[in-house]
Order: C-alpha cells, then structure tokens, then sequence
C-alpha cells in the first residue's frame, strides 16, 4: 500500500519487541502492541508466556512474508526464539501498517507453538 514501510521498518519492530522482552523489559514490549487488544490483554498474554517459558534468552528471524490489503500491509514474521526453561518455540509476529494511520507497524497478533505451550489466547 502506499505510505506504508517496507519490510526491513517492521522487521525493527519486531526485532525491538524481543530485545525489550530478552531485557525483561515488559512495559516497553508492550509498546509494540496494536490496540486490537487492550494493553491489559496483552500484559496477561506476556505473563503468561514467561510464567510458562521463561525468559526470552534468544531469538532469530527465519521467514518473512508481506502482504498488501486494501486497507493497509500486513508483516508476517516467524522467529526461532530460545527460552531460559531451554525451551524453544516458533513464533509468529503479524504486525499491521493501516493506510489511515501515520505511524509505525504494530504487532496485531503473536502465535507460539512450543511442546507443552497452552496460549492463553
């Protein structure tokens, strides 16, 4: 879509949430969330991952998908992310840019799939 950034601005992004959460910084991960779920929904969704994971101690980017709507560009990556439990998971981060927005991409959703994971949402 026009006006919306190319990959590598969203890829920042969503690099910058797992730094925030290897940090254990969960205020500013939160900064990273679309408002497509309130603040305090995706608070819990962060608790939860770390009450059941851990620590994020690595993560490395392993596919990127984008796609163009009419309405804005969805960023789909899937990242490889280690656990201080030592567990790993595939993670995938969509991050959304609407066209009616001037501001960055934000994460509108984020899917865990790790043996022994239940998602809260």
């Amino acid at each position: 879509s026009i006006g919306s950034p190319d990959a590598d601005v969203a890829q920042k992004v969503a690099d910058a949430f797992y730094q925030a959460e290897q940090q254990g910084d969960l205020d500013k991960a939160l900064t990273y969330f679309s408002d497509r779920r309130t603040k305090e929904d995706w608070r819990s969704h962060l608790e939860h991952i770390k009450k059941n994971l851990g620590s994020v101690k690595s993560f490395k980017l392993h596919h990127t998908e984008v796609n163009t709507v009419f309405s804005g560009r969805f960023y789909i990556f899937d990242y490889q992310v280690e656990y201080s439990s030592g567990k790993e998971a595939l993670e995938t981060l969509t991050l959304f840019d609407s066209v009616s927005a001037d501001d960055s991409p934000l994460i509108s959703a984020h899917a865990i799939s790790a043996k022994g994971y239940d998602p809260l949402f």
